[in-house]
């Protein structure tokens, strides 16, 4: 068998410096640390700064949220009033009666009827010329009354049932 020229050196081939990181001398073993030292370093910024940017957005989110609050807050306040003249007027289907009876509204006003009983009724004029489906428990039917005057309506599934919207 014949040594190596390595061999007879006193050094293995993977000690030396060609091979950083193989042998047990003290030049390898500080390449060896400061590659570790730079891998978790490289790890630990990633990781840093993922959760910084999640924290970013995640404090832009509430931001948003913030300014989507406070628009529609104002937008509220600002269309509160006027939306109150023309907002509508609701008439509650209930033990087998329109609750109110009679309701005055300002011309351009919609009414809507909600069916609270636990049997369907339905909403039409006398002259026919507004008619709703058969309404079910928690159902909505509404109309808008564009002209002055009175309209009498009943339910056509118990015609006892009458009411009468008056538009000025």
């Amino acid at each position: 068998m014949r040594m190596d020229e390595s061999e007879s050196s006193g050094q293995h081939l993977s000690t030396r410096r060609g091979n950083p990181g193989a042998g047990n001398n003290s030049d390898d073993f500080w390449f060896t640390s400061m590659t570790q030292v730079k891998k978790v370093i490289n790890i630990f910024c990633r990781t840093e700064t993922r959760a910084m940017i999640r924290r970013v957005l995640y404090v832009l989110a509430i931001a948003a949220m913030f300014v989507a609050v406070l628009a529609g807050r104002q937008t509220t306040q600002a269309a509160g009033p006027a939306a109150s003249a023309t907002a509508g007027a609701e008439i509650k289907i209930d033990n087998f009666s329109f609750t109110p009876a009679t309701i005055t509204v300002a011309a351009g006003t919609q009414v809507t009827w909600t069916n609270r009983d636990d049997i369907p009724h339905t909403v039409v004029t006398e002259d026919k010329t507004i008619k709703s489906k058969a309404l079910d428990t928690d159902e909505k039917f509404s109309t808008t009354f564009d002209k002055p005057g009175t309209y009498s309506y009943f339910c056509s599934i118990h015609p006892k049932m009458k009411g009468t919207v008056v538009v000025q």
